[in-house]
């Protein structure tokens, strides 16, 4: 049976900050500092990427930045921030400091730039400190309490390793996927020879409370031309666990909606935790996106109708 926990991390409000609440994609690195993504404007990453390059450029590297991090908040609030890992384990920390952090292919040409700057903690930007991610987080101004929805990671890719000789390759591996969510990727891929699919429970309308769903997707050889043999045919897709065969599609991506037919932007998705980010009771999903070499996060928030992307994080390549 599947389970659903939830945990509840609470955190006072700052005294005096009357802000909207604000919230930051990010990570928690191996010495439990906290670093949160923010994108201050293309100027702002030409200035990143001078200061790297009269760095000594060694992965992991942080850099320090002139910019103000008041400016990513209302002027008259704290620097005070509570930052919540995925597993609900949080508190507030002062996030005083802006940095970049040196990526192994910093000058290499990626399908996704990597974040231009991060708020830190005091003590990231000590000369040689170096940044090692651990466990990503969110951060949120004023600190708040968060809801993080917990599931089992049943997330499972199925391919056409070991099919017996003369099966269909595409489904031979995939004996334990259900046969209904074989069957709609299969009108929208009929080619797709790597799947997967997870399930887990999120709340979209506040009155029912969580629901279960199901994340499905695949991978398929298109029909490229000889010279784009590295070309692949993508989808993912969020459908109701309840008559999967009939439910409606609630996502399908793509970079750019639909089916991806290229590589760059091809990618595997895998739901990492439900949080409700905003405070109105309904669940936005954190995902992971995995590309050919490296990844990226992505928040979708349900609009009532179906999810969207809302934020999509800097590439981290592998």
């Amino acid at each position: 049976m599947r389970k659903w926990p939830v945990l509840l991390c609470a955190m006072s409000f700052t005294a005096g900050a009357q802000t909207a609440p604000r919230w930051w994609l990010g990570f928690i690195d191996s010495n439990d500092r906290a670093f949160l993504e923010i994108s201050p404007g293309a100027d702002a990453c030409v200035e990143r990427d001078a200061l790297v390059r009269k760095a000594t450029a060694v992965p992991g590297q942080v850099v320090p930045s002139r910019l103000n991090p008041a400016t990513q908040i209302d002027k008259l609030a704290r620097l005070t921030f509570g930052v919540i890992d995925l597993e609900g384990r949080g508190r507030e920390r002062v996030m005083t400091r802006v940095v970049a952090i040196v990526r192994e292919a910093e000058g290499a040409r990626l399908p996704l730039p990597p974040p231009c700057w991060y708020l830190a903690e005091a003590g990231a930007d000590a000369p040689g400190y170096r940044a090692s991610e651990d466990r990503i987080a969110v951060g949120v101004h004023p600190p708040r309490s968060l809801m993080v929805r917990q599931f089992d990671q049943t997330w499972k890719s199925y391919g056409a390793l070991g099919a017996p000789h003369g099966a269909d390759s595409r489904f031979a591996a995939a004996a334990e996927m259900p046969t209904a969510l074989r069957d709609r990727v299969a009108a929208l891929l009929p080619e797709a020879t790597q799947l997967h699919a997870q399930a887990f429970s999120a709340t979209l309308d506040v009155a029912r409370g969580p629901e279960p769903l199901w994340l499905i997707g695949a991978i398929g050889r298109g029909d490229a031309p000889a010279d784009q043999a590295g070309t692949y045919n993508t989808v993912n897709l969020i459908v109701r666990e309840a008559a999967v065969v009939l439910s409606p599609v609630l996502y399908l991506a793509g970079p750019s909606g639909g089916l991806v037919r290229n590589p760059a932007g091809s990618f595997v998705l895998q739901v990492a935790a439900a949080v409700d980010l905003d405070g109105d009771g309904v669940d936005e999903l954190i995902v992971r996106a995995r590309y050919y070499a490296g990844g990226n996060l992505k928040v979708l928030r349900w609009n009532g109708l179906r999810f969207v992307e809302s934020r999509q994080g800097g590439y981290e390549g592998e």
